[in-house]
């Protein structure tokens, strides 16, 4: 580089518009420092055990403006690469070194999605409803129909979730506390219905599958699949092909397509998708209307630390270290006395002591929870994260120690592993999340307790 061109590049970024602040925006970002002054538990923790500097907010960071991304119908996908997203440098200058700009990752994604189905067997798609949507880097996310305010939402930081839907004038409300991360035991969806698709096709794209490969959809990379998807014998739908979208960032579902062989019986397309820098929780947890019938249920999971096993009389505590493979981070532990009814037609014998623990994979939104529970008869279990009427695909068969289970990736399903162990004591347990088979088996293997 010479001083030359630096100045006339000095002078040209110097020259271009730069927008106005609104009269609110000192206030939020006075707002924003405050809240982002607190020090994050683990990521001290992690400081003093690395020698790392834990990252710390810049004001820089807090004031960078949301990028908005508008999601039409999707376009034709391409294998080019953005020229935006290339950096480079004089070839003059022998000195040059290639760098990417360093990008944070976004804690919120907020958007509109439609849901668009057919009418008749051979009438067109139409769109049925929309939504708006709300999700943070930590599971949390609430969706809402613009038509009737029908809400479903969940507070990973409050641990909690509220539904409510109005029927005949009557609104109904139901808010569950004390609701574990993940796991069988924690019964998460959405209006929109592809939270489980979405962490297939994150997962299915990191291994490889086939049916699966990536492009870029208005200017950020995306998984598809594209591929076979066994029939819901309860659904009677004839779903047995879908096409899933999903943004390589977030893990977020953009489009979804369910077919019935070549005929489309459903679409969800997202219109709008906003990243945001800090997440505004009181979107995940909104209050439900004046007057609601509000009822409450307690699941029963509180925060808990690692050493639960000296506080708690019949615990096994899962061999969880606080880092793995140098890319997930211990994030949580959870502890409630008995778990949920968990299988096909609640068939599973029901589960005592349950820890539940979670790991998030450093700087992305891909989540893992861990869960070991004592249970009663364990020739008589099944895959507890199975529904009635669903059929899963080929399972790989997980044997390590004392337990014995299996690996299922399939697109009706989160990504799983379970195994049950009979001696000495029966046990179960299940990893559940946005992560490959190898990374699936790897957290069961860790959390296995020992045979000594």
């Amino acid at each position: 580089m010479t001083e030359e061109r630096d100045n006339d590049l000095g002078r040209k970024l110097a020259a271009l518009p730069t927008p106005d602040h609104g009269p609110e925006f000192w206030a939020r970002l006075d707002e924003r420092l405050r809240e982002e002054s607190s020090v994050d538990e683990l990521a001290e923790r992690r400081s003093r055990r690395t020698g790392r500097r834990a990252a710390v907010w810049l004001p820089m960071a807090a004031i960078a403006a949301a990028v908005v991304v508008l999601f039409g119908v999707l376009g034709a996908r391409s294998t080019n690469d953005d020229p935006q997203d290339r950096v480079t440098t004089d070839p003059a200058d022998s000195t040059a070194t290639t760098v990417a700009p360093a990008r944070a990752v976004p804690q919120m994604v907020t958007g509109v999605a439609e849901l668009l189905e057919r009418a008749s067997g051979d009438g067109a798609l139409e769109a049925t409803q929309e939504y708006r949507f709300v999700r943070i880097i930590d599971g949390s996310y609430a969706t809402t129909n613009t038509a009737t305010g029908e809400t479903i939402a969940y507070d990973a930081a409050g641990a909690r979730t509220i539904e409510w839907f109005t029927y005949q004038g009557k609104t109904t409300a139901t808010v569950e506390t004390n609701v574990p991360p993940g796991g069988p035991d924690r019964y998460g969806y959405n209006h929109l219905g592809g939270h489980d698709v979405e962490q297939f096709v994150v997962a299915a794209s990191r291994a490889g599958l086939e049916g699966t490969s990536e492009y870029r959809l208005f200017d950020r990379p995306v998984w598809l699949y594209d591929g076979p998807v066994a029939e819901n014998e309860l659904a009677g739908n004839g779903v047995n092909w879908i096409e899933a979208t999903v943004d390589q960032e977030t893990g977020i579902l953009l489009r979804l397509l369910e077919k019935n062989d070549d005929v489309v019986v459903r679409e969800v397309v997202v219109r709008t998708f906003e990243t945001t820098p800090t997440p505004d929780r009181s979107l995940v947890f909104p209050n439900p209307p004046a007057g609601a019938d509000v009822s409450t249920a307690d699941l029963g999971f509180v925060r808990e630390k690692s050493d639960l096993a000296t506080r708690r009389q019949g615990v096994l505590v899962p061999r969880l270290p606080d880092e793995v493979e140098d890319e997930w981070e211990l994030d949580s532990w959870w502890w409630a006395p008995k778990g949920r009814i968990t299988g096909p037609e609640g068939s599973n014998p029901e589960g005592t002591n349950v820890v539940a623990v979670t790991y998030a994979e450093r700087d992305t939104w891909r989540r893992v929870t861990v869960t070991l529970r004592r249970t009663g008869d364990p020739d008589v279990w099944d895959d507890p994260f199975r529904g009635e009427g669903q059929v899963l695909g080929k399972a790989a068969k997980f044997v390590y120690e004392r337990a014995e289970g299996a690996t299922v990736l399939d697109p009706t399903t989160v990504p799983h592993t379970w195994a049950v162990a009979t001696n000495p004591n029966a046990f179960v347990v299940t990893v559940a999340g946005a992560a490959t088979p190898q990374e699936l088996v790897r957290f069961a293997q860790l959390a296995v307790p020992g045979s000594d």
